[in-house]
């Protein structure tokens, strides 16, 4: 079963974040950051994890901000946290 095809209270946080990161076209690189972003995890975990530079995750995470109209993690992970 896809995640669309889930309803919005039956479908785990994992996939509704997941369901929300399409709807707002993220790539797949940047779902991967978004992912973790809303786990609370900061800019250094992420370049570490995924072995990136600063500057690129930097630019990740200001792409999913533009994309969700916020301007800080915090805000990122209200919006999603909030119930629809």
């Amino acid at each position: 079963m896809k995640a669309e095809s889930v309803a919005p209270e039956a479908a785990s946080p994992h996939e509704r974040f997941e369901t929300a990161a399409r709807a707002q076209g993220l790539t797949p690189r940047e779902t991967e950051v978004f992912l973790l972003l809303i786990e609370g995890y900061s800019l250094p975990a992420i370049e570490e994890r995924f072995v990136l530079s600063h500057s690129t995750v930097k630019t990740h995470a200001r792409h999913i901000y533009e994309k969700f109209g916020v301007k800080t993690k915090q805000e990122l992970i209200a919006t999603l946290k909030e119930p629809r």
